[in-house]
């Protein structure tokens, strides 16, 4: 964006050197430029809220919420306002240099000729260059950490489960609290699925958990094992 505003600036510097001649100060050129890209950057920035808002809606109608923390996921207001706040100054850093240097123009230079044969040109082409090395550094570098990321993803999903899979389904259920908010309510569900599901032909082994391998979960507990105790003075596994 500040390469397209300084470019936008400089061609416009014929249209400045005539308002300039004609009685304009170089604070009211300064002013309309500022104005200019502030406006421009806070509508992207609200954009950008507003494609937030609607990713997030759009992540809990497709229940993306069940991912690690999903619940927590929404749009902070005080993220918001600097996320806002940041776009303007931006806006105001980004439109200040080519106001700076659009403010300025030669009249007699920019009336006899185009904009391209200016002064300026030296200076728009340095800018211009140092924009777009710093354009393609940071590019490199989010591509670099999102190819390393991508590979670390794949290298992790590559890596043994410990246990197969094969033919092995999962599901997950919830119980409303109404009919279910006693233990013995949920352990004679329990023993009911089980028993249902062991019917069905092909079905070999049935288990019950409340977590899931690999599912997430930030709880903490001892278990028991049916059939086994443990040593004196050995504590209860924890998971």
């Amino acid at each position: 964006m500040a390469n397209l505003l300084l470019t936008r600036s400089f061609s416009r510097e014929r249209e400045f050197a005539i308002r300039s001649a004609l009685g304009a100060s170089r604070w009211t050129l300064i002013r309309q430029l500022l104005s200019e890209s502030f406006l421009l950057f806070i509508i992207g920035g609200t954009l950008g809220a507003l494609i937030a808002l609607w990713g997030i809606s759009g992540m809990e109608a497709l229940e993306f919420t069940d991912l690690a923390r999903g619940e927590t996921i929404e749009l902070d207001l005080t993220v918001f306002g600097f996320t806002l706040g940041c776009a303007g100054l931006t806006g105001l850093i980004f439109g200040l240099i080519p106001a700076l240097q659009a403010s300025r123009p030669s009249a007699g230079d920019a009336l006899q000729s185009g904009s391209s044969r200016t002064t300026g040109g030296r200076r728009l082409r340095t800018l211009r260059s140092a924009l777009v090395i710093g354009e393609i550094a940071l590019s490199l570098m989010l591509l670099t950490t999102a190819a390393l990321l991508t590979r670390s993803f794949q290298k992790l999903q590559s890596q043994p489960t410990g246990f197969d899979s094969t033919s092995v389904l999962t599901a997950r259920l919830t119980l409303p609290d109404y009919a279910y908010g006693e233990n013995h309510q949920l352990l004679n569900f329990a023993d009911r699925l089980e028993q249902d599901l062991l019917s069905i032909p092909g079905v070999e082994t049935v288990g019950l958990s409340s977590i899931a391998p690999f599912g997430y979960s930030n709880s903490q507990g001892t278990y028991r094992i049916v059939g086994y105790t443990p040593p004196a003075g050995v504590s209860a596994p924890h998971g």
